[in-house]
């Protein structure tokens, strides 16, 4: 069995580095930040293989390293993928860059607004069906913060900061009534 080191992440370094999700049918998805780069996949078990959606990276051509991913599949079995999007797997902090599987293709969504400083993201759906992303925020003095995302209108609510001290590891869930836990 071949170990292979991972690369060191600086601030970032207890930041899950992959999230597991299922669709109506309960087959498995993986996201992960790939090799020294940190390059977005996202992976489907087809009941043999796991295979790329997409056939690539999430980013396609993009340098830009994933961490912090989160994966969420809808109501409609669509995967959602958030990640702090950052220059260098080093790097200390990053933006928010949100990506939907459609067609056979990832785009990104309408830019997000909050575009500095963030670290550990995690998502899930509100009662609503849209996607409710929690993150570590630097600007807001390290607090657990809060943004929605309506899917069907591609726009973002606005952010709410969730907590009074430093908040590094944040799990974002929601209960069977729909209600969100942080």
């Amino acid at each position: 069995v071949a170990y292979s080191s991972t690369p060191s992440a600086s601030a970032t370094s207890s930041t899950p580095r992959s999230s597991l999700a299922f669709d109506s049918d309960n087959n498995p998805y993986i996201a992960f930040g790939e090799g020294t780069t940190f390059s977005p996949y996202v992976k489907k078990f087809d009941g043999t293989s796991w295979v790329s959606l997409g056939g690539a990276s999430v980013s396609g051509t993009s340098t830009s390293a994933a961490i912090g991913v989160s994966l969420v599949i809808d109501e409609a079995d669509t995967p959602w993928l958030v990640y702090l999007s950052s220059t260098a797997a080093s790097a200390g902090a990053g933006t928010m860059t949100l990506y939907k599987f459609s067609s056979g293709v990832w785009s990104t969504t309408a830019a997000s607004p909050v575009t500095a400083g963030i670290r550990h993201t995690s998502m899930a759906l509100n009662s609503a069906g849209n996607l409710v992303i929690a993150y570590f925020s630097i600007p807001d003095g390290n607090k657990a913060a809060v943004i929605e995302y309506n899917k069907v209108n591609n726009t973002w609510g606005s952010t709410t900061v969730l907590g009074t001290k430093d908040s590094p590891y944040i799990s974002l869930i929601n209960s069977v009534s729909g209600s969100l836990y942080c």
